[in-house]
């Protein structure tokens, strides 16, 4: 009786492991992500050379001056195959190529969008804006590629200045010749924190998306699968925004490391069921 009991222990084991083998192995042949042979043969082909791809190098958390989101996930990519990338650094005014990152107000089936974000509003001191409508009438300054986009949401009921760089706008709110600007949040984070401006209202339905922008090369290919399996965005956004952050409010390292020290206490209204405590553990 033992050893039949243990015969059928046995067999199970088998033919479990023998159900787990084939899904694994049918999990492992449909694999969109999986590299073909033609992808590794050109990866292991272009070791040797220098691989061009244009990024955009005036967008905040994206690409700024040589560093960024962008920046992180070629690093990472050019890392895992042990390829040589030369990141070709273009304006956002510019008009965007195949091959590259970008800033966008539009997508299509050939980007990678890494992340959608909104436009705000910007005042130079602090108020309160309880609605949109209370934009209506006023002067604001937007980018000239933004300018179509701004007028058509508003529907008229704005008066638009449009300005050609970043700077430009900047200092048209600097100098009072506009109420506000109306801009996208991470493109001009640096601006507004430099300029100490305030964000007093966020246009959440008016998006913006940082993309790759690939083609029918294989260099493409390889690029899509590998971002598919990138795990590393979030580190690398909030890493590069807090840099945005104490670079441009000129908090030293001495401060980060007493601010990090430093325990804060916290109070609060419980208001459920937008706050909530579960497991001793406040959230919501």
């Amino acid at each position: 009786m033992k050893k039949t009991i243990k015969r059928i222990i046995v067999i199970c084991i088998v033919v479990i492991a023998i159900i787990i083998g084939v899904l694994l192995l049918i999990k492992s042949l449909n694999n969109k992500n999986k590299l073909t042979v033609d992808e590794r043969n050109w990866i292991n082909n272009s070791t040797q050379g220098v691989l061009n791809i244009n990024v955009v190098n005036d967008s905040g958390v994206f690409g700024l001056n040589g560093t960024g989101v962008f920046y992180d996930f070629l690093n990472d990519f050019a890392k895992e195959y042990s390829l040589n990338i030369n990141p070709i650094t273009y304006n956002s005014t510019e008009p965007i190529q195949p091959l590259s990152f970008a800033k966008k107000s539009s997508v299509d089936d050939n980007d990678v969008v890494f992340y959608a974000d909104h436009f705000v509003v910007v005042a130079k001191n602090p108020l309160i804006m309880n609605s949109i409508k209370e934009i209506n009438g006023k002067t604001v300054g937007v980018s000239s590629l933004d300018a179509d986009t701004i007028k058509g949401y508003f529907d008229g009921g704005i008066n638009i200045t449009p300005y050609e760089t970043k700077e430009a706008l900047s200092l048209a709110l600097l100098n009072d010749e506009v109420s506000y600007i109306v801009v996208p949040l991470d493109y001009y984070l640096p601006e507004i924190l430099r300029n100490n401006y305030e964000i007093i209202y966020h246009l959440s339905d008016i998006k913006y998306y940082y993309s790759l922008v690939l083609n029918d090369s294989m260099f493409s290919r390889v690029l899509r699968k590998y971002y598919n399996t990138w795990k590393n965005f979030d580190k690398y956004y909030n890493e590069e925004e807090f840099a945005i952050f104490k670079d441009n409010l000129s908090i030293s390292d001495s401060e980060v490391e007493s601010i990090k020290r430093e325990v804060l206490k916290y109070g609060f209204v419980n208001t459920s069921p937008f706050e909530v405590i579960k497991g001793s553990t406040f959230g919501g």
